[in-house]
């Protein structure tokens, strides 16, 4: 657990037009102490830029999965300051984070341009998974007809 930033310095950069969020991030996998790992990683990845200030993160340890066998579920919860909306909204979209709830301000305002670029990102991460996915068919399509090729001879 890392010390909560003080009261102060949390409206220092509220002062700056920080968004201020709380989210949760769980992975499942195995090893235990691999899954521990990498969520830590995950953390400090995230916090590696500049313009996204750690206010306070829990880390829990990983504890056996009771659904998936064999499994271990690890989990954090953290509040974060981030510079702009844009900075969210890349946040949400390549961290998948489990949920984001916004503490500052209580009232959010967007121009032109943050309505554009969250767009606009959110539409390119769109367009990645479906080319991602459509790849995906076309391979699965080719595999099955191979494989129904060599089944029959």
């Amino acid at each position: 657990m890392v010390d909560r930033l003080d009261k102060d310095t949390i409206e220092n950069y509220y002062s700056k037009g920080y968004l201020h969020i709380r989210s949760t991030v769980t992975i499942i996998g195995r090893p235990k102490e691999h899954i521990e790992d990498t969520l830590s990683k995950y953390l400090e990845k995230l916090f590696e830029d500049n313009s996204i200030v750690s206010v306070q993160v829990d880390l829990f340890e990983a504890k056996e999965s009771e659904t998936n066998d064999g499994f271990y579920e690890c989990f954090a919860e953290f509040e974060a300051l981030f510079e702009t909306l844009d900075k969210v909204t890349q946040f949400v979209m390549n961290y998948l984070p489990g949920t984001i709830e916004f503490i500052y301000p209580q009232k959010l305002e967007f121009s032109n341009l943050d309505v554009n670029t969250m767009f606009t990102n959110l539409l390119l991460k769109f367009h990645q998974v479906d080319r991602a996915l459509k790849v995906q068919i076309l391979e699965n399509k080719k595999l099955k007809k191979e494989a129904n090729i060599e089944e029959q001879n």
